[in-house]
């Protein structure tokens, strides 16, 4: 898109009309304002994807042990009531 009003930019030279050319500015003052939003908080991306995939990472190892640990409780119990059942 900014690359679409930056093409305009030598055509608008040439225009005469204050309403095309006050448009053009509202234009690009926004790209300008969105490309400085873009590079302020690409970084941010980075470190959030960053985060998430180490959450996501973790979170798969805590399901294996949350299973693991549901394993044991059900066999711990199960081995409990056989030992009263034979008491």
């Amino acid at each position: 898109m900014i690359s679409d009003l930056y093409e305009l930019k030598p055509l608008l030279e040439k225009c005469e009309n204050d309403t095309i050319l006050k448009g053009y500015e509202e234009c690009d003052n926004i790209g300008l304002s969105l490309s400085e939003w873009y590079i302020r908080t690409k970084p941010l991306f980075k470190d959030l994807v960053s985060w998430l995939n180490m959450y996501f990472e973790q979170k798969v190892e805590m399901t294996e042990k949350m299973e693991i640990l549901r394993h044991r409780v059900k066999t711990l119990r199960h081995d409990l009531i056989t030992s009263f059942n034979k008491s």
